[in-house]
């Protein structure tokens, strides 16, 4: 009880820091019970479901901490530079016994075994701990830059309940163990700053959010649009548009710069040969999914292109039009022949983009989480999108057995096709979202005759 009371005193001192905005101040002890209910669920977590994912970040964030070596991925190197230096500083603490196998010409037969290995090493959850440590802080953040964004303190409120008790925020950091929790929260930053018109502060924090996740300069040109669309002359424009977009890429070119000064570390050739393994050597070359080549760059096309459905022509060559791209230059030709672009068509244009692409590509479970905040902001707006959104997750937990092994086996159990199974509820998971898309830019009169009323 003193540790909850501590803690309470704390958080009510956020409001001499204008952490929370005026219109809800006043309501500062509803905000900290949700935090404190949105905690117990979040810490209870993340000791209790280890995931491959999570070892992934441990064993290169290790191997940097210990060797001072980069083990080059598809994860972006600022997320390894902060998990080693948490790594470090509570080196004290930590099991010095832990992925001892890093550092060894170890291999398992299949490369999955190693899972379970390391799962069984002492000390290992501590390591788990320090690092979902940090989603807790950005965790909170996006869900006081919700306060923010919404001017009417009744809505403020609901879209911070609604975020501290949203499965999908609560299950891709603490169950999945990905990252993607910070990227989120400096997108959502980004869209604060613009609302306040801090237009550099604003590619900033979306360049921050693009060093951490490359997905996040998807919505560079869209809010760059944005910001040059009242500027009259053509040089003038290209000129604004210039210094943002440079302005975006400066994180990344920090983080490279980084890299470039940090030796790469190898991993023995024979664990290299397994598809499933993130990096391995064969003389100078990486590998990544089995494939030489630059792994970011690999996981760019792989999931930009590889994961989208795509239409192949009856021509003599491979030509494939790939839907992804299609529907981000959509996006952008929407936002440049509109005239007037108001802040709220902007975020919604973003989301009418996300829910696309997760109706027409393959998506790892921890990208739906991007969507969160803008479908929380979209139900505030219109309850009529409660119903769709409240579909979406029950849908999307099951979307996301594809990489649970053991799910998927049981339905096989019980006589069911598996795939098909899987399928049929991720083509209705696809449906929701379109129809969340149509409701979104379709007029008003039509939603009207859609729901019966004349």
């Amino acid at each position: 009880m003193f540790e909850i009371r501590r803690f309470q005193q704390a958080l009510t001192r956020l409001k001499s820091f204008n952490i929370l905005p005026q219109h809800v101040a006043p309501y500062s002890h509803t905000i900290i019970l949700w935090v404190i209910l949105g905690y117990l669920i979040r810490v209870a977590l993340i000791p209790l479901v280890p995931n491959s994912d999570s070892l992934t970040l441990m064993r290169v964030s290790f191997v940097l901490k210990e060797r001072y070596q980069l083990i080059p991925t598809a994860y972006p190197e600022p997320v390894t530079y902060l998990f080693a230096f948490l790594y470090s500083v509570f080196d004290p603490f930590l099991s010095k016994g832990v992925f001892k196998d890093f550092f060894m010409n170890t291999a398992y037969t299949p490369d999955l075994l190693s899972v379970p290995f390391r799962l069984s090493e002492p000390g290992l959850f501590t390591y788990l701990f320090i690092l979902k440590m940090p989603f807790l802080v950005f965790d909170l953040l996006l869900g006081l830059t919700l306060l923010h964004l919404l001017k009417d303190h009744k809505q403020s409120l609901l879209a911070f309940k609604l975020w501290m008790i949203n499965p999908i925020s609560i299950y891709v950091p603490y169950a999945v163990g990905q990252y993607d929790i910070i990227p989120v929260f400096f997108i959502m930053f980004s869209l604060y700053l613009l609302q306040n018109k801090r237009m550099e502060l604003t590619m900033l924090s979306l360049g921050i959010a693009g060093a951490f996740k490359t997905f996040a300069l998807l919505f560079v040109l869209p809010i760059t649009l944005f910001s040059v669309k009242e500027i009259k002359g053509l040089k003038e424009k290209i000129a604004k548009s210039l210094l943002l977009i440079a302005i975006s890429l400066f994180p990344i070119v920090l983080s490279k710069i980084a890299v470039y000064f940090t030796p790469l570390y190898y991993l023995p050739t024979n664990i290299a040969s397994s598809q499933f393994d993130i990096n391995g050597f064969f003389g100078n070359t990486l590998y990544l999914l089995g494939k030489p080549g630059s792994p970011p760059l690999i996981g760019l096309f792989t999931f930009g292109l590889d994961y989208s459905i795509s239409f192949k022509t009856f021509a003599l060559f491979y030509d494939v039009v790939y839907l992804f791209p299609l529907i981000y230059t959509l996006l952008l030709l929407a936002l440049i022949y509109r005239k007037n672009i108001s802040f709220d068509i902007l975020w919604k244009s973003i989301l009418v983009f996300l829910l696309l692409y997760y109706a027409s590509s393959l998506f790892h479970q921890q990208w739906f989480l991007y969507a969160q905040p803008f479908l929380i902001l979209l139900v505030i707006e219109d309850s009529r999108f409660l119903k769709a959104y409240a579909a979406l997750i029950p849908l999307y937990f099951i979307y996301v057995l594809y990489w649970a092994p053991e799910a998927v086996a049981f339905i096989e159990a019980i006589g069911l096709p598996s795939v098909q199974f899987l399928n049929i509820f991720r083509s209705i998971f696809s449906g929701v979202c379109i129809f969340i898309v149509a409701l979104i830019i379709l007029p008003g009169n039509i939603l009207e005759k859609i729901r019966g009323k004349q």
